[in-house]
């Protein structure tokens, strides 16, 4: 099987790991963070950095050929699990029913100044 290692325009620079790997019809997304084309972690709170991860999930699956529908599972890391509300509401804008399975994490820490990481699994369908 190919294997398709994904590095996305309009997201910043990443040395030591690929954005995503697609394996097939299968896209293993790294956690994607609220960091601009810049890599700077954008201000804002947690809004705008859930708004920013899920852009950043967004090219990373275009750039595979993929849209947000293709998700089937997601895993979101937050440093405060009081916070997932916000989330919630953010991810509803991104995404339609029917939705992938989600699993919420609360971390001790992320990298600095980040507050939520989310990572994900997509699968597009066959073209056949």
């Amino acid at each position: 099987m190919r294997k398709q290692f994904i590095t996305p325009k309009g997201t910043h620079a990443a040395a030591t790991y690929s954005y995503a790997v697609r394996a097939g019809n299968t896209i293993y997304l790294a956690g994607h963070v609220g960091r601009d084309a810049n890599g700077k972690v954008v201000e804002g709170g947690i809004a705008a950095q859930t708004e920013q991860a899920f852009q950043n999930l967004r090219r990373t699956l275009e750039a595979a050929d993929a849209t947000l529908g293709d998700l089937v599972k997601l895993t979101i890391h937050l440093t405060d699990i009081e916070m997932m509300t916000v989330v919630r509401e953010v991810r509803a804008r991104y995404l339609t029913p029917p939705m992938p399975a989600s699993t919420a994490v609360e971390v001790v820490r992320l990298a600095p100044d980040v507050l939520i990481e989310i990572d994900g699994t997509a699968v597009v369908d066959d073209t056949d």
